[in-house]
Parts: structure tokens; sequence; C-alpha cells
């Protein structure tokens, strides 16, 4: 199994019930009392891996990762035919980063079988097991392409956007005669399935609702410069209000939230951001304290503005750069002001 990112915690994970599924779920390594996270991840994702090991089977997969949970575990491996649990579902894995980890309740690794006919076994029941977790956690059946902020991303996903250099499952599946593209079908509809084999699944298409614009660059990657870190969460117009919304770790006194002009560059408001708690970065990041933030803004001093957000950790009282400070500009995502 490919050595990954971890983060460390303790929980008394339960069984799952076998009969739930169409195919056999073998509980015999689930981690027990004081193994694995006792945090609850956030809805967000399937992710889908592959193990990387082909001379290992899948038992052989579970028995190291029940060993070795400390250092990575996913909720399921595939394998051998079947199902192999060791993590819970719902609660946060060890198993591609701190961030994917937080905002994925479900795992899953692919035996890496050079055998065809175990692979094509294997596959259904992977496809089958992704299928069934995104349903169970409300999450879209798409793939690599979230939907709002959720659905079935693959490893090399997570590596492209947020953390990491692993591109599993594609090579794997690639090698089994599998492209993206199948994939991605295979998950929407099912083996063998399409649109209209898979109408409960996929109904008639309605005009999907306009993005949220306070929440359309939500996907965005973290920002990270050494051991600090930053996200906009929400950063939009509502009404008459201009709102922000993330997080800032790094170790100064106080927060900034600054609105900036970005054709010129210079700064048009600031207002000192209150703590908000975020336990879910405090866990990804190994920190302390309240450091979210969720300041509004009066739009209507925008007007005619082209503006992006810049938060500033500082221990300036003031918001300015006496004493030492750190900026994040989220050029990626800005607002026309009209």
């Amino acid at each position: 199994m490919k050595k990954k990112f971890l983060i460390g915690a303790v929980a008394a994970l339960f069984l799952l019930p076998t009969q739930a599924f169409a195919y056999t779920v073998n509980n015999e390594f689930n981690l027990g009392p004081g193994e694995g996270s006792s945090i609850q991840a956030n809805p967000n994702y399937i992710v889908a891996h592959d193990t990387a090991n082909p001379n290992a089977t899948g038992r052989n997969e579970a028995t190291f990762m029940k060993r070795n949970w400390a250092n990575a575990y996913t909720a399921y491996i595939v394998g051998d035919g079947i199902v192999y649990q060791v993590g819970e579902p719902g609660y946060v894995q060890y198993g591609a980063g701190s961030y994917a980890n937080a905002n994925s309740p479900v795992q899953i690794e692919l035996q890496a079988t050079p055998n065809a006919a175990l692979f094509k076994q294997n596959y259904k029941v992977y496809i089958d097991l992704i299928r069934d977790s995104a349903k169970r956690f409300n999450i879209p059946l798409t793939v690599d392409s979230p939907v709002n902020g959720k659905g079935v991303i693959s490893h090399q996903y997570i590596s492209t956007n947020w953390w990491g250099d692993h591109t599993d499952p594609y090579g794997y599946l690639a090698s089994q005669g599998v492209s993206q593209t199948q994939f991605a079908h295979d998950v929407k509809y099912g083996i063998d399935g399409s649109e209209a084999d898979n109408p409960a699944t996929n109904p008639t298409p309605i005009p999907s609702k306009p993005v949220d614009p306070t929440t359309a660059g939500s996907g965005y990657s973290v920002m990270d410069s050494g051991n600090n870190h930053g996200h906009l969460d929400q950063w939009g117009r509502i009404g008459n209000t201009l709102k922000t919304r993330g997080w800032h770790v790094a170790n100064y006194q106080y927060q900034y939230v600054f609105i900036i002009d970005r054709t010129t560059g210079k700064e048009l408001a600031r207002q000192k951001a209150p703590g908000v708690a975020r336990p879910d970065v405090n866990v990804a990041y190994k920190t302390t304290g309240k450091v979210g933030y969720d300041v509004n803004f009066n739009a209507k001093q925008f007007s005619g503005k082209s503006v992006i957000v810049m938060t500033r950790a500082t221990n300036d009282a003031n918001g300015n750069t006496s004493g030492g400070h750190q900026d994040f500009y989220e050029t990626r995502w800005y607002h026309d002001i009209k």
C-alpha cells in the first residue's frame, strides 16, 4: 500500500451489516477501540485509490492496513473479489492528505492485481461500492468534476488540486483497459449501464440552478506559505452585503480581511475578523484556536470595482504590518460589483 499523509486521533469503530450490499463485506480487519480517527468527515467526497502493489492480495493489503493504521488506512479495500472493511465510513481516514481526509467520509482502495479475470471481478465490486457509498452520503456520482464542492474524486484529482503526487487509480485502470472516461461513466451509471438504464439514479434532466456566486470558487486549492495556510470558502454578494468566509492558519495575534481593487491592487476596505471556530481546520493542520473568519462588507461602497479578498494575520492591532504579518491574496476568485 502507498504511504500517505496522516493525522493522528483515536476512535472506537463499528461494523457495517454485510447484508446491506450486493457483494461480500469482510469485517475481520475492522479497526477496534483506540484505533483510527474519531473525527467525523465532512460528507463531500468519495475518494478512489488503487493499492499500487501487484504482488499483494486484497487480504494482504487489509492485514497490512489493520496493522499499520497509524500511518495510513482507508474505509475499504476491494480485493480478491470482495470488500475488506478497515476504517469506519463517515469518519476521517488517513489516505489522501489532510484536506481530502477531512472532507471524505469514504476512501476506497482497489487491489492492483495483474490478473485480468480477477480485475474484472474486483472492478464491478469497486464501482458498486463507490456508487453505494456516494448514495449513502448524498454525494453526486460525478468523477473529478465536483458539483457544489461534492463528488467522487480520484487521488490524481487530489494531487492536482490540493496536495501530493499520486495519480491513482488511472494508471492501473488504464493497464486493464479502462479509461478515465469509462471509469466516470461506470461510476455514474453502473457497469454496462446507461442513462436510459438507470431512470431512478439518473432521472430526466431538469434545468440546473445557477451556481451560487458566493460559493463558485470554494473548490480552489488551499493557499500555502511555509507553515501558514488559508482558504476562502465563501465570497460574494448577497443583496447589499459582500460576504467573506474562510480560514487562515498563521501564528499571529490578529486576523483582518481586506477588500482589494483587482485592477489597481489598492486597499478599498478592511475589517478586523473575530475568530470563528473551525474544528475541521484545527484537526487538519494540528492547530488550535478560532482560525476561521466570517466578515461582511457593504457592497455599495465597491460599486464599479472588480474586487478580490486579501486576508492578513498580523501582530498589529490596527491590521497593519508592524510586529510581523502574513498575507494571502485570493486572486483566482473575484467579483465585479455593479
